[in-house]
């Protein structure tokens, strides 16, 4: 007898540490699930703020600056870009690009002639050189470089006169009409539309094939 009631008592308490068991691992389970929630981000902790008694109230956090309204930018940029051509087209005012002129574009006068020229940059040239008259806008007065482009086979002596007042003579020479060199003339040139005009004062005439004002 004494043997089937401790086989009793000894079967009560296992059944007790099953039901234990079983508890703790709910729970264990429920913990787990929310701790799980917390750490993927499913779930958020409430947190209240503290404060301390007898301190002031917590400043709230500062608010990150809004961002400038892309509208604002593009007129921002457009305005930057205004006053940069503003300034280049004050500082650029009165200056003098390059200007390339055709010696065939001129007026010959006094027996010059124009003749086809392979060779040539527009074809053709000025030859027999009597008097060749260009014309060119000057924005601003001021002293100008007058390169001009000529082939010859001798020694010859140019004139250049501006308006009618000679202003300086070069001496050009070669021995090929087919091969082009260049000589330069300085210059102070009013503002307006000048005549610059080129005469053979001295020798056989050089062709002449360009000019560039500068």
């Amino acid at each position: 007898m004494r043997g089937h009631r401790q086989d009793g008592s000894g079967q009560r308490m296992g059944w007790f540490r099953v039901a234990a068991a079983s508890v703790l691992l709910t729970l264990a389970v429920i913990v787990l699930g929310t701790v799980a929630k917390y750490a993927t981000g499913t779930a958020t902790i409430p947190v209240a703020a503290a404060s301390v008694p007898g301190s002031a109230p917590a400043s709230p956090a500062p608010s990150t600056p809004a961002s400038i309204a892309p509208s604002a930018q593009v007129n921002e940029a457009a305005a930057l870009v205004k006053t940069a051509t503003e300034t280049a087209t004050k500082s650029a005012a009165g200056t003098l690009a390059p200007v390339t002129v055709e010696a065939e574009d001129g007026t010959v006068r006094k027996g010059a002639d124009i003749v086809f020229c392979t060779g040539c940059s527009g074809g053709q040239r000025v030859t027999y050189l009597g008097q060749l008259d260009i014309e060119v806008r000057i924005p601003k007065a001021g002293k100008r470089t007058i390169t001009v482009v000529y082939e010859a086979d001798h020694e010859s002596v140019i004139e250049m006169k501006v308006a009618g007042t000679r202003l300086a003579y070069r001496k050009v020479t070669g021995d090929d009409r087919n091969e082009q060199q260049t000589v330069t003339f300085t210059a102070k040139l009013p503002a307006g539309n000048v005549t610059l005009s080129f005469y053979a004062y001295e020798g056989d005439p050089a062709d002449l094939d360009r000019f560039t004002i500068s």
